[in-house]
């Protein structure tokens, strides 16, 4: 019978910091992949609400977040506030002075 060790601290704490730093970087690439495929925005503003539970508490953090996802991401595309916390998603954008062909049939112009 081998009498062997099981891992312990020095093999688990760089597991778990490498597992960490994978998981904060890859919110890059999961928000230019929804972006450009239209699909997944709620995924991933599920998977990564730990980074937007942080992005709430510090400014810093929600601004190197959303430069990050928007650095590869479709244009438009960006982490939003709601009630519930950020969102990733294509905002609704309206520009002044620019309406709509239905806004202007209704409003009879």
């Amino acid at each position: 019978m081998t009498d062997r060790k099981k891992p312990g601290v020095a093999f688990w704490a760089p597991v778990v910091l490498v597992v960490l730093v994978l998981y904060v970087a890859s919110i890059g690439p999961a928000c230019w992949v929804s972006s450009r495929t239209n699909i997944g925005a709620a995924t991933v503003s599920f998977v990564y609400r730990p980074l937007t539970w942080e992005m709430a508490q510090s400014e810093r953090v929600a601004d190197a977040v959303s430069w990050y996802a928007r650095l590869g991401g479709a244009d438009g595309w960006d982490w939003t506030i709601e009630s519930d916390g950020w969102t990733w998603e294509k905002p609704a954008v309206a520009f002044l002075g620019v309406r709509d062909r239905a806004s202007e049939e209704r409003q009879g112009s």
